[in-house]
């Protein structure tokens, strides 16, 4: 029996990819990602509003997010280029290799919220006649690389997002990534 966020297409096995394919890495907010990527991170965050607030428990946080990416089956349909506005359903999740975003005013002093009505604080890519947008919570970037990269116009990136709605009239899917990472191009070995 397949997961109903997986019906679109069938699923491929995205884990137990070593977290050094990764460059940096980027994540959901806190509540994001103890509902959608498994184990509870058992982080105090206190009165955290951003990743920097948490100290040493982002390590923890962090530590939590390669335990999953290394230990546990994920599974997610794969964007390519070929992908249809048609083959997308809300709430499905979706893997992308390395591949290239353009970036659009990721800022630090930003309220996420109301820069995402304006599509803002996102990054975005069109496939064929339709495009896609992640939404980015500039709180939660977990390094200052990772910010730089964010604010650089375009970002060569791979990752795991959920698809939050789709407007078929504007030809626009909007997601949340659960992780962003920049592609290792062999500076890692």
């Amino acid at each position: 029996l397949q997961p109903l966020h997986l019906v679109v297409r069938q699923p491929e096995k995205i884990a137990h990819h070593h977290p050094r394919q990764f460059g940096s890495l980027n994540h959901a907010g806190r509540a994001a990602s103890s509902r959608l990527m498994g184990p509870d991170p058992r982080v105090d965050f206190s009165n955290a509003k951003s990743i920097r607030d948490l100290g040493f428990e982002a390590g923890r946080l962090m530590a939590s997010y390669v335990h999953v990416l290394n230990h546990e089956d994920l599974y997610a349909n794969v964007l390519s280029d070929k992908a249809t506005l048609d083959d997308l359903l809300v709430g499905s999740y979706w893997y992308f290799g390395a591949t290239n975003f353009r970036t659009k005013k990721v800022n630090e002093a930003v309220n996420a919220v109301g820069a995402w009505k304006k599509e803002e604080s996102v990054i975005y890519r069109v496939f064929g006649d339709w495009k896609l947008i992640c939404q980015i919570d500039p709180r939660w970037i977990t390094t200052s690389t990772a910010y730089v990269m964010l604010r650089g116009g375009t970002l060569d990136t791979m990752g795991l997002v959920h698809l939050n709605s789709i407007d078929a009239k504007r030809k626009l899917a909007v997601a949340s990534p659960l992780f962003l990472g920049a592609p290792d191009r062999g500076g890692l070995r």
